[in-house]
C-alpha cells in the first residue's frame, strides 16, 4: 500500500526536478521558502529606503530613529512582496502540485468539506479556550508576534499588513510548513505521528522565536500556537495533503483574528 503511494508520488512529481528524488525536491523549497519567510523583507529593503527616504536626518540617531519607524510602518508592504514573490515562486514550480489538488477537490469533495469545517472548528475552539485560560491564568498582554502584527495593522500601510495576514501569509506559510515540510517528511521511513508532531512544532516554534523563554509565559504563547499549529496540520493530512485545506483553514484563523483585533478581542494572528 505504501509502496503503491511513494510510487504515485514519484511519479506525479518527477517532471519537476527527474535526476533529483522528489522529498529532496520539498527539502529544499522548505529551506528557501523559510529563509524568504524570515528575512523576506530584507531583501526588498533597497526599493523601500529609497522611497521612503528613510535615511534622512542630521545626525546618526535621528538617522537610525527615522530608519526604525518608517521600517515598522511598512513592514506590512515588505512582507506581502516577499510573501507574493514566494508564492509565485512556488506555483511557477510546482504549478502541477496545485493543479492535482484542486481535482482532488471534486474527486472526494466531502472528505474536502469535513476536513475544512473540523480545521475551522478546532481552531475556534481552542481560541476560546487559550483565551479563557489567559484570562484565569491572569497573563496580560501578548506574543511577541502578535505585539508586532498589531504595531503594524494600526500604521501608515495597515491595508498591507491586512491583505498579508489574511491572504498571503495564509498561503506562503501552509505551501512552506504542510506542503514542503511535511511533503518531504511524509517521503521518508518516518511514522506519521512523527511527521506530523515534527511539522507542528516547527511551525510553532519559527513563530514564537522572538519570545522570551526566560518566562513562563512564553510556554503558554508557545502551547498556543502548538495547538493550533495541530489544527492545520491534522486535517492537511487527513484530506490526502491536500493544500486547499489547510490553506482556507489558516485563512479562517487570520481574518477571524482581524475581525476581533479591530473589536473588543485579541487572538492569535499567525
Amino acid at each position: 500500500m505504501n509502496s503503491n503511494l511513494n510510487d504515485e508520488k514519484v511519479k506525479d512529481e518527477a517532471y519537476l526536478f527527474p535526476r533529483l528524488k522528489d522529498k529532496y525536491v520539498y527539502l529544499i523549497a522548505f529551506f528557501a521558502g523559510l529563509i524568504v519567510l524570515t528575512i523576506g523583507s530584507i531583501l526588498f529593503i533597497g526599493p523601500f529606503v529609497v522611497y521612503t527616504n528613510a535615511f534622512s536626518g542630521s545626525s546618526i540617531e535621528e538617522i537610525i530613529e527615522n530608519f526604525q519607524k518608517l521600517l515598522i510602518e511598512y513592514q506590512g508592504v515588505l512582507m506581502l512582496i516577499s510573501e507574493v514573490v514566494g508564492i509565485g515562486c512556488a506555483v511557477l514550480v510546482f504549478r502541477k502540485i496545485f493543479v492535482d489538488d484542486f481535482k482532488k477537490i471534486k474527486k472526494h469533495y466531502l472528505r474536502f468539506i469535513l476536513s475544512v469545517i473540523g480545521g475551522m472548528l478546532a481552531i475556534y475552539l481552542l481560541s476560546e479556550l487559550f483565551g479563557w485560560l489567559q484570562i484565569k491564568l491572569n497573563i496580560s498582554g501578548t506574543s511577541e508576534n502578535q505585539e508586532v502584527i498589531e504595531t503594524i495593522l494600526t500604521g501608515k500601510a495597515k491595508w498591507f499588513m491586512i491583505l498579508s495576514v489574511a491572504v498571503g501569509a495564509p498561503v506562503f506559510e501552509e505551501l512552506i510548513f504542510r506542503k514542503f515540510l511535511y511533503g518531504y517528511l511524509s517521503r521518508t521511513k518516518l511514522h506519521i505521528i512523527l511527521n506530523v508532531a515534527i511539522t507542528t512544532f516547527v511551525f510553532a516554534f519559527i513563530h514564537c522565536t522572538s519570545e522570551n523563554f526566560a518566562s513562563w509565559t512564553a510556554y503558554f504563547f508557545l502551547a498556543n500556537y502548538l495547538c493550533l499549529s495541530l489544527s492545520l496540520t491534522l486535517p492537511y493530512v487527513i484530506s490526502k495533503e491536500n493544500i486547499y485545506v489547510s490553506i482556507l483553514v489558516h485563512m479562517f484563523n487570520n481574518i477571524l483574528s482581524l475581525i476581533m483585533f479591530y473589536g473588543v478581542f485579541n487572538v492569535a494572528i499567525w
